[in-house]
């Protein structure tokens, strides 16, 4: 497999950005979204009410913590020097009464409602001083199961949970949290990212990539834009998994989202990846990334650009155009002159390349006779094409794809690429549409770019 661009999980990774918000407990209690106050107390008034079982079951634990009250009150009045020690007093007071086995035995009374939302806000309150996030995702959940709330207030609590479940590794319950919000477009864009990853981590990397071209569907079908780190997540997983099928189908949405030089070329080096292509088809993904504008600035991904390029592009066959894209390398120091690898093919390019220039008038002639065969009128097209001239070039693969031993992918390839270099972009979309087999993603992240050209982009 090709690894021209070294991209890696790792890589992808870094630009999808971190996971998640980091939802930190035990001393940042505020971090948590549950500033400590005084202990939920029962309700006992006509429109909600804690039922008689409850009351008794909880009897133990409304005992312990009515007994910590004077600890919280004191942590809330020290300051940030003195908070530690405050809350580690607190810690002690409940695990010396044993709070967590008092609020299992208050939960076997719950009987309604308003009984599992004071549960679970006691296990958010007792998980968070005794730092066991565990307990406080059971508590969390308890409040959500108790229906009780605004909507607001309920959608805020599962997306906590969804977080929460994550950082605790409970990754199934961190994509039955998240998973409805994904599907209602909410705006947190780390949720759906936080559904894959744990699909991912769980075994299952094909459903992650559904459940993120679910997320990318209902933020289109809302009319919103879906986020660049979802596609680099994605493309992420696939690379890691070894999905070739997918890891294209993601590559080319990744362009298509947001088609900026950058992009095409992180798309054009993850198809050759997924493809395995050979240096034809490394050479036409370069130069996607070379005529877009990609390669004008030196960088990691550029350096790696440039050597596919030297890798592929036979000095031979493509003089000018090798000559022209090492000198542009060279010049912003993505290339080092006095490297073999750079030197030695820039000088059989320079030797050739006054009279390949030259003989490019008598090659076209030669390759419109009737009688030419297809060979050579691709041939000659090629030569036109890494001169830039593309118009006669794509003129040329118009005739040859009427020869017989023609290979039709490559050639709508190319004259799709000869299309747009004469501005063409409707006929090159048209042109590339045509393309199947191995090449057919090339061709899609070409036919993107020709549309984005079309519209000024």
């Amino acid at each position: 497999m090709h690894m021209v661009g070294q991209v890696r999980r790792a890589t992808l990774q870094a630009m999808a950005g971190a996971l998640a918000p980091q939802m930190v407990m035990g001393g940042a209690l505020a971090a948590a979204g549950l500033v400590l106050t005084a202990a939920p107390a029962l309700a006992r008034d006509a429109a909600a009410t804690n039922s008689e079982d409850f009351g008794k079951a909880a009897a133990p634990l409304q005992k312990t913590l009515a007994s910590i009250q004077p600890l919280i009150a004191k942590y809330q009045a020290a300051s940030a020097d003195a908070k530690p020690a405050a809350l580690a007093a607190m810690k002690a007071a409940l695990v010396s009464a044993n709070a967590t086995a008092q609020l299992t035995a208050a939960e076997a009374g719950v009987k309604n409602a308003m009984d599992r939302q004071i549960a679970g806000q006691w296990g958010m309150m007792i998980g968070q001083i005794t730092e066991d996030m565990v307990l406080y995702q059971h508590g969390l959940q308890n409040v959500i199961d108790s229906g009780l709330g605004t909507p607001a207030d309920r959608a805020s609590n599962q997306l906590k949970l969804g977080f929460l479940s994550y950082q605790n590794k409970d990754y199934a319950a961190a994509i039955k949290a998240l998973t409805p919000l994904v599907a209602a477009n909410v705006s947190e864009d780390d949720a759906a990212v936080v559904v894959a990853v744990s699909y991912d981590l769980m075994g299952q990397p094909q459903q992650a990539l559904a459940a993120l071209k679910a997320a990318v569907a209902a933020r289109q079908a809302a009319g919103g834009v879906a986020p660049q780190k979802w596609f680099l997540r994605a493309n992420a997983i696939a690379v890691d998994a070894k999905l070739p099928d997918l890891g294209n189908e993601w590559a080319v949405m990744l362009a298509a989202n947001n088609p900026t030089p950058e992009n095409l070329m992180i798309a054009e080096s993850l198809v050759r990846i997924y493809s395995n292509y050979d240096n034809p088809e490394v050479l036409d993904g370069v130069r996607l990334a070379w005529v877009s504008g990609a390669m004008a600035a030196k960088s990691d991904a550029t350096v790696q650009e440039y050597k596919a390029f030297l890798s592929s592009a036979d000095p031979r066959r493509y003089p000018g155009e090798v000559l022209q894209v090492v000198d542009a390398g060279i010049a912003n120091g993505a290339l080092q002159a006095g490297n073999t690898s750079v030197s030695e093919p820039r000088a059989t390019a320079s030797k050739l390349v006054a009279a390949d220039r030259a003989s490019m008038a008598a090659f076209y002639k030669d390759a419109k006779a009737p009688q030419a065969s297809g060979k050579t009128v691709v041939a000659a097209a090629d030569a036109l094409l890494s001169y830039g001239d593309d118009a006669k070039a794509a003129e040329l693969y118009q005739l040859a794809l009427a020869k017989p031993g023609v290979d039709s992918d490559v050639t709508l390839t190319h004259l799709g690429m000869a299309q747009i270099g004469a501005g063409d972009y409707a006929g090159a979309q048209a042109s590339l549409a045509k393309v199947q087999g191995k090449r057919k993603p090339l061709a899609a992240l070409w036919s993107i770019y020709a549309k984005a050209k079309a519209t000024g982009k």
